[in-house]
């Protein structure tokens, strides 16, 4: 073998050999010399196949057991149970700091007077109340007023200028009535 260029996994050579085949490459195939055959001899076609089986950038069902990664098993370490005993551990804390502080007899726990301040004291609340009772009171008063009036005995008509339209054409004689003389009242309350 004469000449040997590497290109990927095939070598260029100058033989006749049934294993080799004529290069892809427009550059080398203007020579007839040039031609590809595989470092082991085989076809090309297997040499393509083994390449890609033995690829290792898949992580497939049939990757080494050195690179595959199995999931973790769930223990005690999952924020489930990291979160449980700190709720734990803050009670327990928070029940001992509590009986330190009652345990001087305070009428009121601290929270309970913190609570307390931020609340709206009572004669205010008693103040807001009675205007709000007296609001409501003069609101019925008048709804009351408005239920009282008596309904006008005048029937309305919705429009009253409809006395007015007349058509002279396809009007039968004796069927049109006179009511120039009608006089509508418009009087509203």
């Amino acid at each position: 073998m004469s000449s040997l260029f590497l290109r990927s996994r095939f070598f260029l050579t100058k033989t006749n050999n049934p294993t080799v085949f004529r290069s892809l490459y427009p550059r080398e195939r203007n020579n007839k010399n040039n031609l590809l055959v595989c470092s082991s001899g085989s076809s090309v076609a297997s040499n393509i196949r083994k390449y890609a089986s033995a690829s290792h950038d898949d992580n497939d069902e049939h990757s080494t057991e050195e690179t595959a990664k199995f999931p973790k098993e769930p223990g005690f370490n999952t924020p489930f149970w990291r979160n449980s005993l700190f709720v734990v551990i803050l009670g327990f804390a928070w029940y001992h700091v509590d009986k330190y502080i009652t345990k001087n007899g305070l009428e009121r726990h601290p929270i309970t007077a913190l609570v307390e301040s931020w609340i709206t004291p009572e004669p205010v609340n008693r103040r807001i109340q009675i205007e709000s009772m007296l609001k409501m009171e003069a609101h019925a008063k008048e709804r009351l007023e408005v239920q009282e009036l008596e309904k006008p005995l005048i029937r309305r008509i919705r429009y009253p200028e409809a006395f007015d339209i007349k058509s002279p054409y396809n009007v039968i004689p004796g069927t049109e009535v006179d009511l120039s003389d009608l006089v509508i009242r418009k009087d509203y309350y």
